[in-house]
């Protein structure tokens, strides 16, 4: 989706269309990856008829009125996700079975020797979307564990210590 509107905006360098489609990856992964998660919706329809309700200021309100009850959430979150987002997707790049399965079958249509030649050719690797990846990874590490820590060291919470 990204790369078809990076595509669609026309620009006269390829160069101005990799930083559209890194911008445009950076705004994805954060709807998707923390805004989403972060406000306990399902999907971006419900976040923006959220929002459009009126709601989504409740949902804040809600969210940092109750955030030292939120601990468990949050680290299971957190725990649930960078496990599965490290493991699974560093592992499907690392096997490529999308383009694995594309050379096989365009190398069975294949007419002619330079046709089987181009399906030997690896895809382009999307830099923009792999930085932005690593990016947003790091800023949800970063997000969450600051999070964490503030809601169990919270001075609010019934039952704080001080040592």
């Amino acid at each position: 989706l990204v790369q078809q509107v990076a595509e669609q905006q026309r620009f006269w360098r390829k160069q101005r269309e990799f930083e559209s489609s890194l911008i445009l990856n950076y705004v994805f992964m954060f709807i998707n990856l923390i805004l989403i998660p972060l406000f306990g919706v399902d999907s971006l329809r419900a976040l923006l008829a959220s929002a459009y309700e009126g709601t989504l200021a409740g949902t804040v309100h809600s969210f940092t009125k109750d955030l030292h009850k939120q601990t468990v959430r949050w680290r299971l979150f957190a725990l649930k996700y960078l496990i599965s987002t490290l493991m699974v997707s560093t592992a499907l790049q690392s096997v490529q079975a999308p383009q694995i399965l594309y050379q096989k079958i365009a190398n069975f249509f294949a007419v002619t020797h330079a046709d089987r030649l181009a399906t030997q050719n690896p895809f382009v690797f999307d830099f923009g979307y792999w930085y932005a990846f690593t990016s947003i990874l790091f800023a949800l590490t970063l997000i969450f564990g600051v999070v964490e820590r503030l809601a169990i060291n919270s001075p609010f919470q019934p039952d704080y210590v001080a040592a």
